[in-house]
């Protein structure tokens, strides 16, 4: 690495590609740690990622932003980073121009918690596809004021809504042979009520019964069903994941195939493989014990239940992203 300086002004290096995939990858993630960059960029070898990131820290391209409330420290981009990102980055982000919104360093802990876990997903999307010789990623995206949209949820109210992330892949070994799969991403902190989740889940799928999503991807609002796609929820544990799919199962049918839910845990250990469920799959792993669907709704406050989760990792049927169809029925 080379870093230079003349007297009074700033220490300057020889951009590489590889400082563009960072600094491509900070405007996208907002926030990183040196894990997850050395995970994406350098192969896992911390040491290396350290030596570059102290130069482009030096060089002004990044700044190390310390988070005394998760006990570590984390990256995020600077303006003159945020410049070399979008001139010089072939990215997703980039080709879609939403690289241009300003560098966000005032954000509070637990937005960055969340953030970060997004980025761990993002990592895990792009980890995962590497290792799959007919898999390529076509648009990965994490910057939610691109994704946004308005729809109305069960209350029949229009808000906004902002995923945390969308990612349109090509597979050509799909099992239904059609290769295009999108989805919108979600992560859950825990942090919000699960009918505060069912209710966003019903504004996905009116975006897609009433065409705006099709809107969105050039095609006419009576043409919808040529334009499905998934939301995929990750969520911290699978005890919330069962929850969340019980409480989906329950709402109706237009959540039982398009909403699709799984742990950061299993994510990570490969998005794109047998690690997701779905409502209806839930439904149909608890038919016939004390748990099913059909019997009365628990009341009272909510206690764990060890034998649920043990029963239901037992008899469910997780599937991989491949599987089809991706639809709101």
């Amino acid at each position: 690495m080379t870093v230079m300086a003349t007297k009074g002004e700033r220490p300057h290096i020889v951009i590489q590609p590889r400082d563009v995939a960072v600094l491509t990858t900070l405007a996208d993630c907002r926030v990183a740690t040196l894990a997850q960059l050395a995970s994406l960029h350098f192969a896992d070898r911390r040491e290396a990622a350290k030596k570059r990131l102290r130069g482009l820290t030096i060089a002004g391209y990044v700044a190390r932003r310390p988070l005394p409330h998760l006990r570590f420290a984390a990256f995020v981009l600077t303006q003159r980073g945020l410049a070399t990102a979008d001139v010089g980055a072939d990215s997703p982000s980039r080709r879609s121009g939403t690289l241009g919104s300003p560098v966000r360093h005032a954000i509070g802990p637990l937005k960055v918690r969340h953030d970060l876990e997004v980025g761990t997903v993002r990592g895990a999307i792009i980890g995962d596809a590497e290792s799959r010789r007919d898999l390529q990623i076509v648009d990965l995206c994490t910057r939610p004021e691109r994704l946004a949209f308005e729809a109305r949820g069960r209350d029949g109210r229009v808000a906004r809504v902002k995923p945390d992330g969308y990612v349109h892949w090509h597979d050509a070994g799909t099992k239904d042979g059609t290769g295009h799969r999108r989805c919108f991403i979600e992560v859950d902190r825990s942090t919000e009520s699960l009918g505060v989740l069912v209710d966003r889940a019903a504004r996905y799928a009116e975006y897609y019964r009433t065409g705006g999503f099709a809107v969105r991807m050039g095609a006419l609002v009576a043409d919808f069903k040529r334009h499905p796609f998934r939301v995929l929820i990750v969520c911290q544990t699978a005890e919330r994941r069962n929850n969340l799919a019980e409480w989906l199962a329950r709402s109706g049918s237009a959540y039982l195939g398009q909403v699709w839910v799984t742990t950061v845990n299993d994510c990570e250990r490969g998005f794109f493989g047998p690690v997701w469920v779905t409502p209806r799959d839930y439904r149909d792993a608890v038919r016939g014990t004390p748990y099913d669907l059909d019997r009365a709704a628990r009341i009272g406050a909510y206690r764990t239940d060890p034998e649920r989760q043990k029963l239901v990792e037992e008899r469910i049927a997780k599937r991989e992203l491949a599987d089809g169809p991706d639809r709101a029925e």
